[in-house]
């Protein structure tokens, strides 16, 4: 697994682990239960949501810090060549003031990401109205919520009722632009693209020490069409500039690319041959016989992409199965909806003939770590 992926699943594990303890605590609400047993359930659980997500961040940032230090020593190796060529002594990030300032914003840049997305004043939970209320007043709105239903349509009903609804929900981020995005997409979008960031920082300093002319484009297998005709390439700087500003999604800058921008001296060899891009480019774009719907074929690259959806609808389901069990709920619907999901998945895979991921529908189980 890939630690891309740890963030996100991490997070996700939260999210489930959050839900699960208000699921839980709804079983606490009978007859007799008031608005004022509403707020304390609240507060209480507060103290242990703030506990969570304490272990969550130090997780993440320790992590991140790792990361971040083998983007570092990945540039140095990757510069070392170039120095060689000049005749100069490599320079290694540990010994050089400008790069060891870039670990450290690096690690800084990263961590920001992550403390970006993890306050619960930015947490989100949907009302009974389906409108989006900050975290802490939507607890206890559903708290309220269960209380006030018990009267009309008994404990057992009343729960379920709300339970069921919230299972399948999450935690939303909401952004100053209104935006809104599951807790986990944003902390793995932030983290990846905050990275992405410190590692073209890394490369781009050592291109300016070792005295890089031009850049090389770094390539894998399943490209995005927009960027397929770019990678495993050399440019001179004006005309890879030129590229970027003729792209809606300029490469190695966020926007769920991969692709790194590596500085490099013109002429000194690329690491990818011809065969090897054509094989990357066959790769991605051959027809797979797979159909959606609309009856749109969908070619290697394409096919890839839904099944990440696929994957990720695996894993809220498997969360919405740990979410209603902690609420005493049945899970026979979703564990009959998350079989046909994976039947389906399989059998597409097999006619695609492209490859499974079962460790990307793996779910984490959060426990909070006491920190020395």
């Amino acid at each position: 697994m890939s630690s891309d992926d740890f963030y996100g699943r991490a997070t996700l594990a939260f999210e489930v682990a959050v839900l699960c303890l208000l699921a839980q605590r709804l079983r606490d609400a009978d007859e007799d239960s008031t608005p004022a047993d509403a707020a304390r359930w609240t507060a209480l659980d507060m103290a242990v949501v703030y506990r969570m997500l304490k272990t969550l961040r130090f997780g993440l940032g320790e992590q991140a810090a790792v990361d971040v230090a083998k983007a570092a020593e990945k540039a140095d190796r990757r510069a070392a060549k170039f120095y060689r060529m000049k005749g100069l002594d490599p320079v290694k990030t540990s010994g050089n003031e400008i790069l060891t300032g870039l670990l450290k914003s690096g690690k800084s840049r990263v961590n920001t990401s992550i403390l970006d997305c993890l306050r619960t004043s930015v947490f989100m939970l949907y009302d009974n109205q389906g409108n989006l209320v900050p975290f802490k007043q939507g607890y206890l709105n559903l708290c309220q919520e269960v209380i006030a239903k018990i009267p009309v349509m008994g404990t057992q009903e009343a729960i379920a009722d709300v339970v069921n609804r919230f299972a399948g929900q999450g935690i939303k981020v909401m952004y100053p632009s209104g935006q809104t995005r599951e807790l986990w997409s944003a902390v793995e979008m932030n983290v990846r693209d905050a990275l992405h960031k410190s590692s073209n920082d890394f490369n781009q300093a050592q291109g300016e020490l070792f005295g890089a002319d031009g850049v090389e484009i770094t390539a894998h297998m399943m490209c995005a069409p927009d960027h397929l005709p770019y990678q495993g390439r050399e440019y001179p700087k004006a005309k890879f500039e030129q590229i970027q500003g003729g792209l809606e999604r300029p490469i190695g800058e966020g926007y769920n690319c991969k692709h790194d921008v590596l500085p490099c001296i013109l002429g000194a060899g690329t690491t990818y041959d011809e065969q090897r891009l054509r094989e990357f480019r066959d790769a991605a774009t051959r027809p797979t016989g797979f159909k959606l719907k609309s009856g749109r074929e969908l070619n290697a690259y394409e096919f890839t992409q839904w099944q990440r959806s696929q994957e990720n609808d695996v894993r809220r389901i498997k969360g919405a199965m740990s979410i209603l069990r902690s609420g005493g709920q049945p899970t026979d619907r979703l564990q009959a909806q998350l079989d046909r999901k994976i039947a389906r998945y399989e059998q597409a895979s097999r006619q695609a003939g492209i490859r499974t991921r079962y460790d990307r529908m793996a779910a984490y189980t959060f426990k909070i770590k006491e920190q020395q």
